[in-house]
């Protein structure tokens, strides 16, 4: 019988997508998900500490901090470097070692 295990990273920073989201014991899943606004938001991390990130809400999912090079990416694909451009557009988030 498989025992579903639960990343330590789950309980540090519930309110957003985050790599340890995307995993299903030790094994990495993709998530399809829509675009449903993205807009700059103060985001207190783990240390306590504020900092103003771009947030894009999604359909039916939590939300998900665009870093740089999310955004680089996105703009890439869809050929816009202009938020409101990718209202809408599906991106697919994905576990990568950098």
């Amino acid at each position: 019988m498989a025992t579903t295990k639960t990343h330590y990273r789950r309980l540090h920073n519930p309110d957003y997508i985050g790599a340890y989201s995307l995993m299903t014991g030790d094994k990495p899943i993709d998530l399809v998900v829509t675009i449903k606004s993205i807009s700059l938001q103060e985001v207190k991390g783990q240390d306590g500490k504020k900092d103003d990130c771009m947030v894009a809400q999604l359909i039916n999912e939590k939300p998900f901090i665009i870093n740089a090079t999310n955004a680089k990416t996105i703009t890439k694909i869809y050929g816009s470097p202009y938020i409101e451009d990718w209202v809408g557009k599906k991106i697919t988030l994905f576990v990568s070692k950098v």
